[in-house]
């Protein structure tokens, strides 16, 4: 940053507790910092941030997902640091100023949203989703064949730290993985063979599980449209962890045989319409 320590300030919105707010201060080297998050929110799945009035004329670098509005009204920002990997919100003309540093949390949540999606596709594939809604209402109706992974090839539509840790999950229980990615140069650990973009037409019908997780951009908007769902098997799973705009929510997903997972909360940045073999995964 330009300026001097001692006129800096982070403002940091995490729920943090004592211990975790030293470690913070010890990691600032001296530059002031102000705690406003609320500890109450640590067992939430969505935080919520806000910078307080008194400090948005001195706040000069913001830890959270303040809401963008926010930043406007923050004249001396130079950093903020995203907890969410996605900050397409935030680069939106006249959220940051020019020169202004955005830095996001990509990396920190591969585990854990690789292990859900994980989940999603064992449920999916063993009609749990039905199971669970039949067994609230004492019906114990045979809801079909199920099916196993094994064997099966799991395509990973981004391979970044989400993708690469699905991958690693769906090669540990016998599935072959491919990865799309932009550069297919470049290998990511999990993946048995990996293809640019321009080749997943030729991928898809040989997908048994798709597991998508791209951020909303100019090129993976609508990635998954009619004709690119045309060409999947019947059976096919797709897993949803990226943006809901990279898959056309009024394309058509199946036909006579249609699964469709439950208890699936689409935020509102996602594919509204959830339809055949679509999981939106939180």
């Amino acid at each position: 940053m330009g300026i001097e320590n001692n006129h800096k300030l982070i403002v940091n919105c995490l729920p943090l507790t004592e211990p975790e707010k030293a470690q913070f201060m010890r990691a600032a080297k001296g530059v002031p910092q102000e705690f406003v998050g609320d500890p109450a929110q640590r067992g939430n799945m969505n935080w919520h941030a806000r910078i307080p009035e008194d400090l948005r004329a001195s706040a000069t670098a913001i830890i959270g997902n303040v809401p963008p509005e926010d930043c406007s009204k923050c004249p001396r920002l130079e950093w903020l640091q995203t907890w969410s990997a996605g900050v397409d919100k935030y680069q939106r003309p006249g959220v940051l100023q020019p020169g202004s540093m955005l830095t996001n949390a990509s990396g920190a949540y591969g585990q854990s949203v690789s292990e859900h999606m994980f989940a999603m596709m064992w449920a999916l594939m063993k009609n749990l989703h039905i199971y669970a809604k039949n067994q609230a209402n004492a019906n114990w109706t045979d809801a079909g064949r199920a099916s196993s992974p094994s064997g099966m090839t799991a395509l990973m539509i981004g391979t970044g730290d989400i993708g690469s840790h699905f991958a690693k999950l769906c090669k540990g229980i016998g599935m072959e993985t491919i990865g799309v990615r932009r550069n297919p140069s470049v290998e990511a650990e999990g993946i048995d063979h990996t293809i640019g973009f321009e080749s997943l037409e030729q991928a898809l019908p040989y997908a048994d599980v798709i597991s998508m997780s791209v951020p909303s951009t100019p090129t993976t908007y609508h990635l998954l449209n009619a004709e690119r769902l045309a060409l999947l098997k019947p059976e096919a799973l797709i897993l949803n962890a990226g943006r809901g705009d990279a898959i056309d929510p009024r394309s058509p997903c199946g036909g006579a045989r249609r699964r469709q997972a439950t208890g699936c909360r689409p935020r509102r940045d996602r594919a509204r319409t959830i339809a055949g073999r679509i999981a939106i995964v939180e």
